[in-house]
């Protein structure tokens, strides 16, 4: 028996798809316990600002950051699931996540450009 504050929270997440059903992601003995909270996915102009808002150095660049993104999840989940038109978001079955995204941008400031606005051929392969 573990003996905690009356007011003790504890937080948690799960990420679920649309392959998964929201009723059976996170289904056990204990789920009545829990309140599911759910959020949606940022869009793309607040992905523009977390990246710019994270990495400044990639402000001049933050626009064609996410456009690949999305254009990368777009074929990647077109590949795997077929064209669905109600998907309106890049987060729609989408394979990478925000947190992809902003590992992505960490490698990229972590090589040390030159960012002043414009991309090598080489820089960019």
């Amino acid at each position: 028996v573990i003996k905690v504050a009356e007011s003790f929270r504890m937080f948690s997440t799960i990420a679920v798809s649309d392959f998964d059903s929201f009723e059976s992601a996170g289904q056990d003995a204990l789920s009545v316990l829990w309140r599911r909270i759910i959020i949606q996915p940022p869009e793309n102009k607040d992905l523009q600002e977390i990246v710019k808002a994270r990495y400044p150095d990639l402000r001049l660049h933050a626009v064609k950051l996410i456009e690949t993104f999305e254009r990368v999840n777009s074929i990647s989940m077109f590949q795997i699931v077929g064209f669905h038109p109600e998907c309106s978001s890049v987060y729609c079955l989408g394979r990478f996540s925000l947190r992809d995204l902003l590992k992505w941008c960490k490698r990229i400031t972590g090589l040390e450009f030159c960012f002043d606005g414009s991309l090598s051929e080489e820089q960019c392969s």
